[in-house]
């Protein structure tokens, strides 16, 4: 083992202890489907934005932004620095401030089932699934090498065991245990992993004040140069484009969904935004303090490499915790939301069931996704390029119809069919010619899922068809009820006056009679 103190193997040990622990507390309180999905929408600010973040924050945003780095430099540093700003506040601009309208949706299959029928729920769920299963695969992978790495055991055990009890708690405790988990992980990983970047380079520095350039004086001067030309002006073009992109995934819809109102999700998403900024900082140090210590190392490895052999005894127990943190908040949120969407989305659309059956259906999916997860988990792909190819399952037929509705914009299936079509053509030509589902493939299906859904909603409005005619009786159905529910309070209050009056005045001719008699 590399160099692991019995400190440090107790430290991950109760780690998992916890985690255990608080899935098998919380599954006492769940009686519904409901209560499994959205935990009663009572959560506090703090839980929000903790489980925001740690969802966020995973396998990718750690060992395959740091493979990157070590590799790419300041081409890569730069995409890493732009996402944490523009991705959340883009998201804040379209989701947060606009949730209050999906009021009774408990899933994103809810809301494109609300927005484009039933080929937006089905279309959806499909590709929501084989998004899951990817992004689960993507996570238990990193934590079976990373338990091999410092353990010595063999990657697939370190892949069943890890995958087996996050599944446990994420099964058991519904959301709430999942996301009071993310708030035990998100500190973990917020004192772990910038504790060990200030050590480090505080070492470096004699254990003074830190001096950042003796770590950068050892760099090759090329991964400090932003060199952009015309053989890689389309790559980062794209990597750009990618780090715009909101948060549109199943888990994400179903966190902003766990919020009371728009208002409270918006401050919450104010404050995931510093945070971010600050783990993607400390992340990007890191990674030059590796490339500047260990520059031949294989890039995978690079991350763990550091955990290693450069941090002290405690330190090191902490941070491969809180690497098992940042990995395990995105898996076991992935796993929720899609035990959620299959029996919610899926099975009770085709068979009727109780609240006792959607819940062991929903503990069982959870289960089933782990087993495919962990059965499709050994794969040769970086984990970046991982995130990539589960991205080109779900963003190019998703996210424009999603956000496009967010924003009030309303057509019918007939779009959403034509864009899904679009999506899918771009994405797999544009696959096939770059040689790799990636970010050229994802922003060229988005762009075909962009023409495809509204250049069919002029097409049949200029064919004399009102594509948002079922959206405006629909409305209007809801504008004449709200008004009847408020006329009938109206008169109910009046009726209420009235009745209220006459009491009034009898009591007060009751009183006069007794103070008279007396």
């Amino acid at each position: 083992m590399h160099n692991i103190h019995i400190i440090d193997i107790s430290i991950i040990i109760l780690y998992f202890i916890v985690c255990i622990g608080v899935g098998l507390y919380k599954s006492k309180s769940i009686k519904t489907l409901k209560e499994y999905t959205l935990g009663g929408r009572n959560f506090s600010n703090l839980v929000i934005i903790t489980t925001l973040f740690a969802t966020h924050i995973g396998a990718s945003s750690t060992i395959g932004v740091v493979e990157k780095i070590y590799v790419m430099g300041m081409f890569f540093v730069v995409n890493s620095l732009i996402e944490p700003l523009f991705m959340w506040l883009i998201t804040m601009k379209i989701y947060a401030g606009n949730i209050d309208q999906f009021a009774g949706c408990m899933s994103v299959s809810d809301i494109m089932g609300r927005l484009y029928g039933k080929a937006g729920r089905w279309v959806t769920n499909i590709t929501a699934v084989f998004l899951s299963i990817a992004v689960v695969t993507l996570q238990s992978t990193a934590m079976g090498y990373l338990l091999h790495y410092f353990f010595s055991i063999p990657v697939h055990q370190g892949i069943i065991t890890s995958t087996l009890i996050l599944a446990l708690y994420s099964a058991f405790g519904g959301v709430r245990a999942v996301a009071y988990t993310d708030v035990f992980q998100f500190m973990i990983l917020m004192v772990a992993i910038p504790a060990a970047c200030f050590i480090v380079y505080g070492m470096e520095s004699g254990g003074g004040i830190i001096h950042w350039h003796k770590v950068f004086d050892q760099l090759p001067q090329e991964l400090l140069i932003l060199d952009i030309n015309k053989e890689n002006i389309g790559l980062f073009l794209s990597l750009i484009f990618y780090q715009f992109l909101p948060q549109t995934e199943g888990t994400f819809i179903q966190r902003f969904l766990l919020s009371r109102n728009s208002n409270q999700l918006v401050r919450c998403l104010k404050v995931v935004i510093p945070l971010n900024i600050f783990f993607s900082i400390t992340i990007c140090l890191i990674s030059f303090f590796i490339k500047a210590k260990a520059p031949d190392i294989d890039p995978n490895t690079a991350f763990v490499h550091f955990i290693a052999n450069y941090l002290i005894v405690g330190i090191k127990g902490l941070v491969i915790a809180g690497l098992l943190a940042v990995i395990m908040s995105t898996a076991d949120s992935w796993l929720n939301t899609t035990s959620v969407l299959v029996t919610h989305d899926i099975i009770r659309k085709l068979i009727s069931l109780n609240e006792k059956q959607s819940l062991i259906i929903a503990r069982c999916s959870t289960l089933i996704i782990a087993t495919l997860a962990i059965l499709l988990s050994l794969s040769g792909k970086g984990v970046i390029e991982l995130e990539w190819l589960g991205g080109n399952f779900w963003m190019p037929i998703v996210i424009v119809p999603l956000s496009a509705g967010f924003l009030k914009f309303r057509t019918n299936g007939k779009s959403f069919i034509a864009s899904t079509i679009l999506a899918i053509a771009l994405t797999c030509i544009s696959g096939y010619i770059v040689g790799d589902f990636a970010t050229i493939s994802l922003m060229c299906g988005m762009i075909g899922s962009a023409i495809g859904l509204f250049g069919m909603h002029h097409l049949q409005k200029h064919q004399g068809i009102d594509p948002a005619k079922k959206h405006k009786k629909l409305a209007a159905i809801n504008a004449k009820n709200k008004s009847n529910f408020y006329a009938n309070s109206t008169e109910q209050l009046e009726q209420w006056y009235k009745e209220s009056s006459s009491r009034n005045e009898k009591i007060e001719s009751l009183l006069k009679d007794l103070i008279k008699d007396k």
